[in-house]
């Protein structure tokens, strides 16, 4: 198994729907680009895995829950 299907394996979440982030090259008070987040609702191909992974914009936010509402995985975002 490739690592990028190990990945997808890993993150498995809801096959109809990711989430995306777009950075601007504003930068907000606390220093941060300023960014704009959204749903598409279509099945999340490799090729945004792969872009996420190499650092590209825009970032994939794969939904956890799939379509039996169960979980696989969860995260946390701890800015300082």
């Amino acid at each position: 198994m490739k690592d990028l299907e190990k990945f997808i394996n890993i993150f498995e979440g809801l096959d109809i729907a990711y989430g995306i982030t777009k950075k601007s090259d504003e930068i907000n008070e606390k220093g941060k680009n300023v960014t704009k987040s959204f749903t598409i609702t279509k099945t999340p191909i490799e090729s945004l895995w792969q872009d996420h992974l190499d650092g590209k914009d825009p970032g994939l936010g794969i939904i956890p829950i799939n379509k039996e509402n169960k979980c696989k995985w969860g995260c946390i975002d701890v800015d300082k």
